[in-house]
């Protein structure tokens, strides 16, 4: 049986590799977004910045209409081999139990929050 402080040690890993889990898809969705996101007013050389969506659009209102076709785009192979990298100190705690405790909605819902 595992003692207290090891417990404790990997709750907190599994929380911080949660928080960097939900950067990185977020880091990630800033790529993607500017990916699948054209503005008409930089498409179409408009001077004027109203006519630019880019400028004009709230963040929320983009990532609802924008949001699905962004996430699709995502190179999940560059985002695991990332994730993996940067937390190489806590490689350890990413188990399939980890990975089979994970919420997509919680992990997305997190995202979207952070963006």
């Amino acid at each position: 049986m595992p003692d207290y402080n090891e417990s404790v040690e990997k709750t907190n890993a599994e929380m911080v590799l949660n928080v960097s889990l939900c950067e990185f898809l977020k880091i990630h969705l800033d790529k993607a977004m500017n990916i699948v996101f054209e503005c008409d007013g930089c498409r179409l050389n408009y001077a004027n910045q109203l006519g630019h969506e880019c400028m004009t659009m709230p963040d929320d209102e983009k990532l609802s209409k924008y949001f699905n076709l962004a996430f699709v785009t995502f190179d999940w192979k560059k985002i695991a081999f990332d994730f993996v990298y940067e937390n190489r100190g806590l490689v350890r705690f990413i188990t399939e139990t980890f990975l089979d405790g994970l919420d997509d909605h919680y992990v997305l819902d997190c995202v979207r929050k952070l963006y």
